[in-house]
């Protein structure tokens, strides 16, 4: 087994996950990531001064809620 990952496969596997891997995971600018955090829309947890996660039951709720139909 590998034991190095990259940031797409972690995303994949954890619960918990980094804006960045967030980012990577829905593959959209890390920037777009961290507005949504501010603006309030995607939920997160502040653990520090610099330092958020974000669950990724919320990272897909968020996104669900942002889709739009084409027909």
């Amino acid at each position: 087994m590998n034991s190095v990952t990259t940031d797409s496969s972690v995303a994949l596997e954890s619960t918990w996950m980094t804006p960045r891997q967030v980012a990577t995971y829905l593959g959209v600018g890390i920037d777009t990531i961290y507005d949504a955090c501010i603006a309030g829309g995607l939920k997160h947890v502040k653990l520090g001064h610099r330092t958020i996660r974000l669950r990724r039951t919320w990272v897909d709720a968020w996104a669900e809620r942002r889709a739009e139909v084409h027909d």
